[in-house]
C-alpha cells in the first residue's frame, strides 16, 4: 500500500487534504464488510481498488482517497487530549483510553473540490464507524461518538445540497467577560477563515446561529469582508468586521449577533 500512495501523491498539487482517524476498541476490521456498507449506502463501488486486507487506495475524478488500518493506538496520546476538550460526550476520555487500534481515512482533492471532497471524506467515515469495534471518529482535534457522527452525517442521503456541517465544524465555547461566545473550528480546512460570535444569548441560540451562517459559507462560496453586513432579508443589517481573534491567535471573522432571534 505505502508503494502505490507514494505513486499516487506527487500527483495531488495544488489540493486540499482531510484526513481522520477512527478508534477501534479491538485491533481488527473487516475490509470487505466496510466496502458492501460503502455500496449499499452511498452506491461507490470500491471493491476493485483493495490493495490489501489493511485498507485500499485510488484515484478518481481528481481525488485521492486512502483508507488504511493500524494496529496501533493513536500516536502522540492525540485522541486522549481531544477527549479531555470534548463537553459534550461524557464517556469520551474512556474511549479514547481505552483504543486499541485506529483506522485513517485521508480524501485529498483539488482546491475547488472543498465541499465535494468534504462529503466523500464524510461517507467513508459513516461505514468505517458501522464496524463492530469501532468506538469513535477523531477529527478536526475532535471526537465524536459513533452515533453522533452518523446521525449528522445522515442528510447526505437525502439530497447532494444539504450539508453535515457539524461533522465538518467544530463550535468552541468560550466567555467573552459577561458574554457567551462560539468559535468555529473547521472552516479554514475549506480556505475560509474562522468565525467568533459573541452575545448575551445562550450558546445554543449562538450556536444555532453560527451553524446557520457556516452552512451559508460553505453552500455557496462566500467569503466576507470587513465591513460587510450579511442578513436573512433586506432589513436586517449584522456587521462583519475582521479583527484579531478572541479565543484563538489569529485573525478571524467576528459577526453581529441578531437582537431579534
Amino acid at each position: 500500500m505505502a508503494q502505490l500512495i507514494d505513486q499516487i501523491l506527487p500527483e495531488s498539487t495544488n489540493s486540499e487534504s482531510f484526513i481522520a482517524n477512527v478508534l477501534f476498541s479491538k485491533p481488527q476490521w473487516d475490509i470487505n464488510k466496510f466496502v458492501a456498507d460503502v455500496r449499499k449506502e452511498w452506491g461507490l463501488d470500491l471493491s476493485g481498488n483493495i490493495v490489501d486486507d489493511i485498507g485500499l487506495a485510488y484515484k478518481a475524478n481528481d481525488c485521492l482517497r486512502v483508507v488504511a488500518f493500524v494496529d496501533a493506538k493513536i500516536p502522540y496520546n492525540e485522541a486522549e487530549e481531544a477527549a479531555e476538550r470534548q463537553i459534550f460526550w461524557d464517556g469520551a476520555k474512556k474511549i479514547a483510553k481505552s483504543h486499541k487500534a485506529h483506522l485513517i481515512i485521508y480524501v485529498n482533492c483539488k482546491e475547488d473540490l472543498h465541499v465535494e471532497a468534504a462529503k466523500l471524506f464524510t461517507k467513508l467515515i459513516y461505514c468505517a464507524l458501522k464496524q463492530e469495534y469501532a468506538t469513535a471518529a477523531y477529527y478536526n482535534d475532535n471526537l465524536l461518538h459513533p452515533d453522533t457522527y452518523i446521525a449528522l452525517a445522515d442528510c447526505l442521503h437525502d439530497d447532494d445540497y444539504t450539508l453535515p456541517v457539524l461533522n465538518w465544524i467544530w463550535p468552541v465555547p468560550f466567555k467573552h467577560g459577561n458574554q457567551n461566545g462560539i468559535l468555529t473550528r473547521g472552516l479554514t480546512n475549506f480556505g475560509k477563515m474562522e468565525i467568533e460570535v459573541c452575545a448575551d444569548a445562550p450558546l445554543n441560540d449562538i450556536l444555532d446561529f453560527i451553524t446557520d451562517i457556516s452552512n451559508y459559507i460553505l453552500s455557496y462560496d462566500v467569503t466576507f469582508n470587513d465591513g460587510e453586513t450579511i442578513g436573512r432579508d433586506e432589513n436586517e443589517k449584522l456587521k462583519i468586521s475582521i479583527s484579531p481573534g478572541i479565543a484563538i491567535d489569529e485573525p478571524t471573522v467576528k459577526i453581529e449577533y441578531p437582537s431579534n432571534r
